[in-house]
């Protein structure tokens, strides 16, 4: 029973039951329910993110007309571990919820602006604000790609998704002891 209790008050709070506008560290983000299956989160300065991908020139390209650049995934997973103790990825991980990180960036790979969008769960439902604000912030300054690719040079904006995938950036843990320590040392399953 006190396991029960201490779950609801883990989940309590849901921050994005409507469409709202939120403000946290400096950030107002405009919130919208889709559904009531899912949720969406974006900063309200954002002012590129609802344009198509384009050109030097402005015109709009298509995604067939470029080849996209390789991410970095160390760099993306930096910003997420930054971000999110090891508890709360665990938590979003064990539940099998779903973000995805709306990235636009630049022909020089510097992500611009930053939305999310979330599975309405008790989980995501629980994240405050002030994470996706840090959150956002941490994707600004670490992520990175490994390559621009000539066609992306040619271009001014394009728009990049990417789902979350928790078991990849939090690993599932077990408690192994060593010979001699009073206290459990965690290690990754292989």
């Amino acid at each position: 029973m006190c396991w029960i209790v201490a779950a609801q008050t883990v989940f309590a709070q849901n921050y994005y039951s409507e469409s709202t506008t939120l403000t946290a560290d400096g950030i107002t983000f405009t919130v919208k329910n889709k559904y009531g299956m899912y949720y969406e989160v974006e900063n309200a300065q954002n002012v590129v993110s609802h344009r198509p991908t384009e050109y030097l020139d402005g015109t709009n390209a298509e995604p067939w007309d470029y080849d996209p650049g390789e991410i970095d995934v160390e760099s993306f997973k930096k910003a997420f571990t930054e971000t999110f103790t090891e508890e709360e990825g665990a938590r979003l991980r064990d539940g099998k919820d779903a973000i995805w990180v709306i990235l636009v960036k630049n022909n020089r790979g510097e992500v611009l602006e930053v939305s999310f969008s979330a599975r309405i769960s008790p989980r995501t439902s629980a994240i405050p604000p002030s994470k996706y604000a840090l959150y956002e912030r941490n994707l600004k300054k670490y992520v990175r790609w490994k390559t621009i690719t000539d066609d992306e040079k040619k271009l001014n904006i394009m728009h990049e998704t990417r789902e979350l995938i928790f078991s990849y950036l939090v690993p599932y843990k077990i408690r192994k002891p060593k010979p001699g320590d009073r206290v459990d040392s965690l290690v990754e399953l292989k």
